[in-house]
């Protein structure tokens, strides 16, 4: 018999002694996964395979994708043979063990959009790091665009992809019903359209017919469907079919009948805009964002108001629609102060936020800001507010402008390749978190350092 000075359990092997030391083993340090797992409902016991992780590993694994960069199916194939990945998501697999489903983050990335509350997500991150950050009075505020994954869109674009779904989803229909195929020049319009997409330059004479003659095959590719689909449901009562027809068939179909309606009321109407307009059919919440850039004046994706202390970023607003980012101070000033439970006493954000609403408010709550002073100034203590107006630019300007650029090169917030629209809002909100523990992870080991030293 052996005997332990301490509990057999809380002796470590030689494994979890060396993840410890590494870049995963710190990063697993400052994150509150048991916190993170409790938001989740239990997992029902059921019978067949037992699920390979656990509440916490399924958080930890989002977080993991993130600060690897990697994609779902490499994700696995380096958690196969990565001892430290499985010990971050609380797995350790035998030698000859092998998770084989290359779509168990995609599958992860569903449950978790459907039961995290990703408002408390956030709250358990930020109040768990809330002892670790200083300046916790100060806020900077502003607004960026995390792209969706998705072509560029254009009026000839969306239209073809919309004709080509039609009319291959009608032609497999009369298959399976044995219905006689309806006369179309859709064939015809295929081999215009590779025609068309091959051209390098696209005339505006060019770009209206082509959109004229994708309207006039879609109208007739609608009603075409509608009759097929009379024959359809008659089958299906008499019993004939079983029903294949999925709800995504008919949420695709009125998304395409929203598109022809939009697309034909901006061809009769060329000097209006439709509103709400759609421009991707796979993604059809996603919205043109204008901002203006000279680099890239119209961005597709949700637009996204950041707050920031002390380096940390957190979503105060998400919108798949453009909002004005200069109605968010009060809100944002008062979320920090909920959050933090701290007053804010100075505030930086860029040249748009300082309208005379928020001069006022911000004025009642005497905090210092970074903005250019209206009327006179009192000269006694110009010096010091142009001091710390200059330092809260700078701040804002490096610090959080630059924040964004690192999310969308390092932690895959640049091209967000969900398919949903709720997995797309769960894959923002773990990249900026998983940036922020990065941050937390540095910083701790930089004191550790200090103290050793």
């Amino acid at each position: 018999m052996q005997f332990f000075i301490f509990s057999e359990s809380k002796i470590k092997s030689e494994d979890e002694v060396i993840f410890g030391s590494t870049e995963l083993g710190k990063l697993k340090e400052v994150l509150p996964f048991k916190a993170l797992a409790s938001l989740l409902p239990e997992k029902k016991l059921t019978s067949g395979r037992k699920a390979w992780l656990s509440n916490e590993g399924e958080i930890a694994l989002m977080f993991l994708k993130h600060h690897t960069g990697l994609s779902d199916a490499d994700l696995i194939e380096h958690l196969n043979n990565n001892f430290a990945m499985q010990l971050f998501c609380g797995i350790r697999l035998n030698k000859f063990e092998r998770i084989k489903d290359k779509n168990l983050p995609s599958a992860i990335r569903c449950r978790l959009s459907r039961h995290l509350d990703m408002d408390k997500f956030q709250q358990t991150c930020l109040q768990y790091w809330k002892g670790e950050l200083t300046g916790l009075n100060i806020l900077m505020n502003d607004a960026v665009v995390y792209e969706s994954y998705i072509k560029y869109p254009t009026d000839v674009k969306l239209l073809w992809d919309s004709t080509s779904w039609i009319y291959e989803k009608m032609f497999l229909l009369c298959e399976e019903l044995g219905l006689r195929k309806p006369r179309s020049k859709y064939l015809n319009h295929k081999i215009k359209q590779k025609s068309f997409s091959k051209r390098k330059k696209k005339s505006y004479k060019d770009n209206k017919r082509r959109i004229k003659q994708l309207l006039r095959l879609l109208d007739k590719g609608l009603g075409q469907m509608q009759i097929v689909l009379d024959h359809y449901h008659k089958a299906k009562q008499n019993l004939f079919i079983d029903d294949t027809l999925r709800d995504s068939f008919f949420t695709r179909l009125k998304t395409i009948r929203t598109i022809f309606t939009q697309q034909k009321y901006m061809s009769l109407h060329p000097d209006k805009k439709s509103p709400d307009r759609i421009v991707s059919l796979a993604k059809p919440w996603v919205r043109a964002i204008v901002r203006g850039k000279e680099n890239k004046p119209v961005e597709f994706g949700p637009k996204i108001h950041i707050s920031q202390t002390d380096g940390i970023n957190y979503i105060e607003h998400y919108s798949y629609r453009a909002f004005n980012e200069t109605k968010r101070l009060k809100s944002s000033i008062f979320n920090h102060e909920r959050i933090f439970r701290t007053r804010c006493t100075h505030y930086a954000a860029d040249n748009i936020y300082p309208t005379n609403e928020n001069r006022r408010y911000i004025s009642a709550k005497s905090i210092y800001t970074n903005f250019v002073p209206k009327g006179k100034v009192n000269k006694e203590h110009e010096a010091q507010l142009k001091q710390i107006r200059s330092i809260l630019g700078k701040q804002r300007a490096t610090v959080l402008e630059g924040s964004f650029g690192n999310e969308k090169l390092h932690y895959s917030l640049n091209k967000i390749k969900a398919r949903l629209e709720e997995t797309e809002k769960l894959w923002i909100f773990f990249g900026v978190m998983t940036a922020n523990a990065v941050k937390i992870a540095s910083r701790r080991e930089s004191q550790n350092n200090r103290k050793a030293a």
